[in-house]
This record gives C-alpha cells, sequence and structure tokens, in this order.
C-alpha cells in the first residue's frame, strides 16, 4: 500500500509534464491550399508556321524610274521554338489577371523566288531565305478558373524580335548577293489553358499569332534597267540613258506559334 503515494506522484507528474509541452509546442501550420495569386516562372517548347508577305520594287539608278513593282510571298517558314517565360498573377473568385513575359529562340526558316521578265536584257530572278532567329513577348492574361486548379486564358501585347533575309538577285550575267536583319517591334495576341500538375508545378498549352516588322532596304545590284514598259523579247534593251536596277526590298511577316510549358509557382 506504501506504493501508492508513489504511483500516484508520478501520474500527476506526468500529466503535467504533457500539459506543459502541449502549451509550449507551436501551433500546427495550416494546410497549403491551391491559389494562382503570385510570381511564377518556367519553360516551354513548340512550333510555329508563318509566312512572309515581299514587295520588290525595281527602280532605274539613274532616271529614279520604276522599272517594275512585283514579288509574292514566302509561305513555308516553319521550325522549332523554345525558351523562358515569367510572370505575376492576381486572382478574385474565378478571375486571374496577370503580367507575362518570355524570350524564345528559333530555328524558324523558309525560302522561295520571284522573278521579274521586264527588269533587264534577260530575266531577273530573286531568291531569298527569311529567318526568324529570336522574339519576345510581354502580355497582360486573363483568366478564368472553371476548376479551383485549371484555367482558360486569353493574352496580348507587345511582341519584339529580330528577323534576316538573305538570298541574290541576279539575271543570265550577273548579280548581286544581299542580307539585311532587323530588330523590330509587333504585337501578339492568343489563348491558352493551364492546370496544376502536383503542389506547385503547372503545365500550359498555349497559342499566340504574331506579327513583326521586317528588315528593308534598298539593294544596288549591277544589272542594268530598262525603259519601264517595255515588252520581253522586242525592246527589253538598256538604252545609254540607263542606269542599274537598284531593289527596294520590303517584306512583312506573321507566324503562328503553339507552344507546352511548365511553370513554378513560387
Amino acid at each position: 500500500m506504501r506504493h501508492v503515494p508513489i504511483v500516484s506522484f508520478l501520474a500527476v507528474g506526468l500529466l503535467f509534464g504533457l500539459n506543459v509541452a502541449a502549451i509550449a509546442a507551436p501551433p500546427p501550420l495550416p494546410a497549403w491550399t491551391w491559389s494562382w495569386s503570385g510570381f511564377y516562372s518556367g519553360a516551354n517548347v513548340g512550333l510555329s508556321w508563318g509566312q512572309s508577305k515581299v514587295t520588290e520594287t525595281f527602280v532605274d539608278s539613274l532616271s529614279g524610274a520604276t522599272v517594275f513593282t512585283g514579288g509574292g510571298t514566302i509561305g513555308n517558314i516553319t521550325g522549332g521554338v523554345g525558351g523562358i517565360q515569367g510572370g505575376y498573377n492576381w486572382q478574385l473568385g474565378n478571375f486571374v489577371a496577370g503580367l507575362e513575359a518570355d524570350f524564345q529562340a528559333s530555328g524558324e526558316s523558309g525560302t522561295a523566288g520571284f522573278g521579274c521578265a521586264p527588269c533587264s536584257a534577260t530575266p531577273v530572278t530573286t531568291s531569298v531565305t527569311e529567318k526568324l532567329l529570336w522574339f519576345g513577348t510581354v502580355r497582360p492574361r486573363f483568366g478564368w478558373s472553371f476548376t479551383p486548379t485549371t484555367m482558360v486564358y486569353a493574352t496580348g501585347g507587345l511582341a519584339y524580335g529580330q528577323l534576316g533575309d538573305s538570298g541574290g538577285i541576279n539575271n543570265a550575267t550577273t548579280g548581286t548577293s544581299f542580307s539585311i536583319s532587323k530588330v523590330s517591334a509587333g504585337w501578339a495576341v492568343g489563348a491558352g489553358v493551364e492546370g496544376q500538375i502536383s503542389g506547385r508545378w503547372t503545365w500550359r498549352v498555349e497559342y499566340l499569332f504574331m506579327e513583326l516588322q521586317e528588315p528593308s532596304g534598298t539593294i544596288a545590284t549591277p544589272i542594268r534597267a530598262v525603259s519601264p514598259g517595255c515588252v520581253p523579247g522586242i525592246n527589253c534593251i538598256p538604252g545609254p540613258g540607263n542606269g542599274n536596277n537598284n531593289v527596294q526590298f520590303d517584306p512583312w511577316f506573321a507566324d503562328s506559334i503553339v507552344r507546352v510549358g511548365i511553370n513554378y509557382k513560387w
């Protein structure tokens, strides 16, 4: 019986110790819940296909008279793209608004040829290769979260990038090569869908349509010009007052981009 006070004393001490430990322990952290709000960054890969409408104007270097205006379309400008993106979202209920910037490397390239019969004593041909070297965008995004972890969005804003055109302008006897490039601004619009993978990781699929200003300029050639309105095979012979053809090259570029990406929400 004398052991009873000792056991009671130990039991009281144990209960007291447990209460002290419970009071001293920090409260449990609240469970993390998904929200679109906050910073994010990630990477993407995709494909792009575009076209360039080219206007060529052949001008007599001496008289300044327009000999011929022609051109055509480079319609097979295709290639892969890949890059990084980052931005910030604000969420209010199901509505999500954000601002995003991205930078892309591009392997997009295409070739075409144009002709001008009444530009010299023999037909003139132009061959051109156009490349989209790199581009980027800065765009607001406006989305709707149709499930707690998946949203659709529309986007549009500034686009910028570098385009390069190279090739040659030749007739049967002579010709010249050219290479011009330009970093220019334009615009882009598109739409996409994004959803949670697990934790803070998300996936996305996006389409963008983009237009950029292209390099333009005047290319001096050694090809002798003829009088405007000549008839090929009859009187397309350079006269003593004719100079060489200066070719004013003015392309315009439009592109479609489909890409998939992954983001981490910080």
